[in-house]
């Protein structure tokens, strides 16, 4: 179920919000988003990896799930593309999800 674009009438819209959302809306659904993974990172902390997302723009942000207590953060943003992003992470040989959006 897709949400419209255009707000129209206010109570037939947040109807669909809610009658998407209760229907496990997911942002693939709805969002320009990629779900990811599972990637594994280097195996030297703070080490420069690439992503490829094939998501057709140049990614806003992503979200990230680790099965550590690692922290995933950008590397040269202002060099992302709309196919690939570079990322580092703080701990090594760390396996992560993302939904890039």
């Amino acid at each position: 179920m897709r949400i419209d674009r255009v707000i129209t009438n206010l109570s037939q819209s947040l109807g669909k919000v809610i009658d998407a959302l209760s229907n496990n809306l997911t942002p693939q659904d709805n969002w320009q988003a990629k779900i990811i993974g599972p990637i594994i990172t280097p195996g030297v902390a703070d080490t420069e990896f690439t992503v490829s997302h094939k998501l057709g723009i140049v990614p806003v942000h992503y979200l990230w799930n680790v099965d550590k207590g690692a922290v995933v953060y950008d590397s040269r943003r202002d060099q992302w593309t709309d196919a690939q992003l570079f990322l580092k992470c703080s701990l090594p040989t760390v396996t992560a999800y993302l939904i890039v959006f």
